[in-house]
């Protein structure tokens, strides 16, 4: 008897370890747990934004420091912290019965699915803020290590998403799969104000969209997202290359919100293979351009080039 009830003792001590180590903390009315309480005092009150500039990020730096290496962090780098910051926390969105054992670890008024759905707006402001310092914190200690420049997101494109975390595994997939398929589609050719250059730029926005979906409870979120990220590439230079990078682009937008649609919680988008054809065919009947006016004279449904391969 004295065996069982050692036994029972010692399990329910290995069962509650977890959570023993972790401390109550208060939001909006509401009890959940944190592993470091002082960390979120400082936190809790503050903005996405406020959080964000308060680690220093690239927004606070001044211009002069983008030309140096180790002012900013790698597109590797990059993806590597925003991988590692998400092997620690629940994924509310594409939940299974892992997150759900984490979720109800943190949110103790939590124990199924439909509590999660009931409690989802602020489960995801505790969540969102949490993640958001743990992940801008690793990139400022991760700075001063960093292998080399960007390849492809400029530094307000990193910016935008240090600020909004939840879209950023979507993002980064959806950006690789209109860089590959540009590849596929035009092996060998150059991609640089061609209509390969025009084809990427047709199918990115639509990419981002169909990868960052299942965040989004809304079409005309997934759309505005995808508009600001691929917006935040371009350098704000009025001349011809960056005239046809946001035509298409436009291109892009529209066609996306022409056939995304909401299934149930989520926002999805064509099969992959469907939106590489439609682009492709507009971007083999892309209009080749001399100047920004013939730019601006372009219909919207159409895709814009300058040079040939």
């Amino acid at each position: 008897m004295k065996k069982i009830i050692l036994f029972s003792l010692f399990s329910l001590l290995i069962g509650c370890n977890e959570t023993f180590f972790q401390q109550k903390a208060v939001y909006d009315g509401k009890s959940f747990y944190v592993d470091d309480l002082d960390s979120w005092n400082k936190i809790k009150d503050k903005s996405i934004d406020e959080i964000v500039d308060s680690l220093s990020s690239v927004s606070g730096r001044s211009a002069s420091d983008f030309t140096s290496v180790s002012a900013g962090i790698s597109d590797d780098d990059y993806k590597r912290i925003y991988e590692d910051t998400m092997k620690k926390y629940p994924d509310i969105y594409r939940m299974n019965d892992n997150d759900l054992v984490l979720i109800s670890k943190i949110f103790p008024m939590v124990t199924s699915r439909k509590d999660v759905e009931e409690n989802f707006d602020f489960i995801e402001a505790i969540l969102g803020k949490i993640i958001t310092y743990d992940f801008c914190k690793s990139q400022l200690e991760s700075r001063i290590a960093s292998r080399g420049s960007s390849n492809y997101l400029s530094e307000k494109q990193k910016d935008l998403m240090n600020r909004n975390i939840k879209y950023v595994g979507g993002t980064l997939t959806g950006s690789l799969i209109a860089i590959s398929e540009t590849k596929s589609n035009y092996r060998g050719k150059s991609d640089w104000q061609t209509k390969s250059d025009a084809f990427r730029h047709g199918c990115w926005h639509a990419f981002i969209v169909y990868s960052t979906g299942y965040v989004c409870r809304s079409v005309n979120e997934a759309v505005s997202w995808a508009d600001r990220f691929v917006a935040a590439h371009e350098d704000n230079v009025n001349n011809l290359d960056t005239a046809m990078d946001l035509h298409n682009n436009k291109f892009s937008s529209n066609y996306t919100k022409s056939v995304a649609y909401k299934k149930g919680i989520s926002v999805k988008m064509p099969r992959r293979k469907e939106i590489v054809s439609y682009v492709r065919r507009n971007a083999d009947s892309a209009k080749r351009v001399g100047s920004v006016s013939e730019v601006e004279n372009a219909k919207s449904g159409q895709l814009v080039y300058i040079k040939e391969f």
